[in-house]
């Protein structure tokens, strides 16, 4: 488990789920635009509508994810978190196989078994 996550916790006591969520979620794509707007990613793969439907997708998936963490934090100790984070890599192999048709490789399913492991060894 680590440190931020902890401190974490510790903030949520005194927070509300969504206003933690809505502070937290921007951070990333602020720190991610100044290297696609240099790189010029955006004009060089002439991203369609498709392309940004699935973005938009995503951003609202990725902020319900992430309120759920808030909430998670919130009420449950911060070791249960950390175990049910770790095991993203599990969902996101299984989800890809599903919904992206992507088969998945000896070194995703190693890493798979390895989250798995870890999990098990923790709990």
């Amino acid at each position: 488990m680590d440190g931020g996550l902890l401190a974490l916790n510790v903030g949520m006591k005194q927070a509300d789920p969504l206003p933690a969520a809505a502070l937290r979620m921007p951070v990333m794509p602020l720190l991610l635009i100044p290297l696609v707007v240099v790189n010029g990613d955006l004009q060089r793969f002439k991203w369609g509508g498709r392309d940004k439907l699935a973005l938009i997708l995503s951003g609202v998936l990725g902020g319900g994810s992430a309120l759920f963490f808030m909430t998670a934090v919130k009420f449950v100790s911060p070791g249960v978190v950390a175990i049910l984070s770790s095991s993203s890599p599990v969902f996101v192999l299984i989800l890809a196989a599903l919904f992206l048709r992507e088969r998945p490789t000896r070194r995703s399913l190693a890493g798979m078994a390895v989250c798995i492991a870890g999990v098990a060894l923790t709990v």
